[in-house]
């Protein structure tokens, strides 16, 4: 089953040192699936990559999701309505989080790749499975 991708979530399986990489790597190969991405989860991940990995770090995660490694998602306009809902329940939750958790319930995904304390409870609370699980 695939699941949708954080940018806290993509940025730890580009980056082998990042804390959550290895918990990262094995809840999506656990999955069995394909890795869903939005356009702003990639674009702020693209720039985090960029920022601290270096150019071609983010060039690396863009070739990904032209290849057709990362599923890319168009956002839907229900998706913003429901963000909307979340950001005046949530105070911690970024509005890319908030997406992230709508986009996984219009799409009919269970699980949400995400390392964000705020967006992996406001998953759970929508019913969403936030992986990897917490150890």
């Amino acid at each position: 089953m695939a699941a949708l991708a954080s940018t806290g979530g993509l940025y730890a399986l580009a980056d082998r040192s990042d804390a959550g990489h290895v918990e990262a790597v094995r809840a999506l190969e656990a999955t069995g699936g394909a890795l869903v991405v939005l356009a702003p989860v990639l674009t702020e991940t693209v720039r985090l990559a960029t920022r601290l990995l270096g150019r071609e770090a983010g060039i690396r995660l863009l070739d990904a999701a032209l290849a057709g490694e990362l599923v890319f998602q168009p956002l839907d306009r229900r998706d913003l309505l429901l963000a909307r809902d979340l950001l005046e329940e949530h105070q911690g939750l970024s509005l890319t989080g908030a997406l992230v958790v709508a986009s996984a319930k219009r799409l009919g995904l269970e699980s949400v790749l995400c390392l964000e304390p705020d967006l992996r409870r406001a998953a759970k609370e929508r019913g969403l499975c936030p992986i990897p699980p917490e150890g």
